[in-house]
């Protein structure tokens, strides 16, 4: 089974947790509890590529741990009151190292939510960057679909969704 570690880097409230917390259970929660310890969660994924597992980190923000993991991408979360904050934990990530592959959330957006600013200086053309919301599931695997397809090299990659009743069948349960 082929494997990849992913750290989820954003200001607090950015939906970090939330957005991990949905695809592993499929449950959305509404009440905001700070992350007060860097922890890892097994994500597994059925795919065209066959079983697929992610290794993802949850960064709290006020801990300097999560800068000595090393990873295969990074999801930074933005939100518009977070994008400073994001940015300083994604640059100091990136001073040590700087080949990771970075894709942008732009959270806590539903589907008629104004979109982000495209212009926004935190922004560039060389970040896959998505809109997502945990509550309403908009674009919510992309991120995920985006590092797979980048990290295999295979464009083509898909998630493979059979006789799926919820989010979470498309995971293998341990």
């Amino acid at each position: 089974m082929q494997s990849y570690t992913i750290l989820l880097i954003g200001g607090h409230g950015t939906g970090k947790t939330s957005f991990l917390e949905r695809h592993k259970t499929g449950d959305f929660k509404k009440e905001y509890v700070p992350t007060l310890i860097l922890g890892s969660t097994s994500l597994k994924f059925h795919t065209s590529l066959g079983l697929l597992n992610f290794e993802v980190f949850d960064c709290p923000v006020d801990d300097q741990k999560y800068l000595e993991q090393k990873c295969d991408a990074v999801i930074s979360f933005y939100t518009n009151e977070s994008h400073d904050q994001t940015q300083k934990l994604l640059d100091a990530y990136i001073k040590i190292h700087p080949d990771v592959l970075v894709v942008t959330v732009w959270g806590l957006c539903d589907k008629n939510d104004p979109p982000f600013d495209k212009g926004h200086k935190y922004l560039t053309k060389d970040k896959q960057t998505y809109q997502v919301s945990g509550k309403s599931l908009y674009n919510y695997g992309k991120p995920f679909q985006h590092i797979m397809r980048s990290l295999s090299g295979d464009k083509t990659a898909t998630f493979v969704f059979k006789n799926i009743e919820t989010l979470t069948d498309i995971f293998c349960q341990n």
